[in-house]
């Protein structure tokens, strides 16, 4: 199940219910610039990972709310890994 988070009439996000929503919101999605991360858990790792499985970046958590510039990557569908002490989800992001 997915909950589209709206303000203004205007979807900024979407979380994930089940066992992911417990791991993380991220937000905006689509992205142009910079992607919040915020995870409900001590999140240890976040890994960008592509649509193909190739690893992009790995970035060490250093809060419960990470900013991360994504104006790098090229257009498209990308993967979220968050890796906490309780295990590891995916979701997914548009990078446009």
């Amino acid at each position: 199940f997915k909950r589209m988070v709206a303000s203004t009439g205007c979807v900024t996000g979407i979380t994930f219910l089940g066992s992911e929503s417990s791991l993380a919101t991220i937000y905006p999605n689509p992205v142009e610039s910079e992607l919040t991360v915020t995870t409900s858990e001590n999140a240890e790792e976040l890994t960008i990972i592509s649509l193909e499985g190739k690893e992009i970046r790995k970035i060490k958590v250093q809060s419960s709310q990470e900013r991360i510039d994504v104006r790098d990557l090229a257009t498209g569908i990308y993967f979220i890994g968050i890796k906490s002490a309780h295990g590891t989800s995916k979701q997914k992001f548009a990078k446009l």
